[in-house]
């Protein structure tokens, strides 16, 4: 009965955040299977990140049965949020530095997910925002050798390497790109 949300990222070798699809709707458990194909078909993402609750696994479990029926695979990980926060500390725990610090980027005419952002922490209404701060988990950083590492940790990186306070969502809206 609740609505899903479904965030597509990429990440840049600064790591810079780009919001590339925001999508929250309340839909049949088939309707949201087809817009991840969709969006397996449109951006070809490296990784699916997906919550660890009942409804979620086995959401997993018949959207591995359709990749191999569909001849294609997708990489799927668990987010297990963590249980020592409220949901609105987690967000904010999660994203608030690469708010304040201008490292995440909306296309222009996300509109939907702009409206939630700033009423973040005003409303029940944080599924883009939930969705989104499973990010960080997963997100790859850069390293001075020109690699990258998995890190649960980038806003630690980008604490560390740019010296940004924790202090709530500073720094006004997420930079709009065309």
């Amino acid at each position: 009965a609740d609505s899903v949300a479904v965030m597509t990222v990429g990440i840049n070798d600064d790591g810079r955040v780009f919001i590339l699809d925001a999508w929250q709707r309340r839909v049949d458990p088939l309707v949201l299977i087809e817009k991840l194909f969709e969006l397996q078909d449109r951006f070809t993402p490296k990784l699916f990140s997906i919550e660890s609750t009942a409804f979620q696994k086995s959401l997993r479990y018949y959207l591995d049965k359709d990749a191999r029926q569909r001849g294609t695979y997708l990489h799927i990980e668990d987010s297990k949020p963590s249980t020592r926060k409220n949901k609105e500390a987690r967000i904010r725990g999660a994203l608030q530095p690469f708010f304040s610090s201008g490292m995440i980027f909306v296309r222009e005419g996300q509109l939907d997910f702009v409206e939630q952002y700033l009423a973040f922490g005003r409303t029940d209404d944080d599924h883009m925002m939930d969705a989104l701060a499973q990010g960080p988990e997963f997100w790859k950083t850069p390293r001075t050798d020109g690699h990258t590492r998995r890190t649960g940790n980038l806003r630690d990186y980008i604490l560390t390497k740019r010296s940004y306070g924790i202090s709530g969502y500073g720094g006004g809206l997420p930079r709009i790109t065309r």
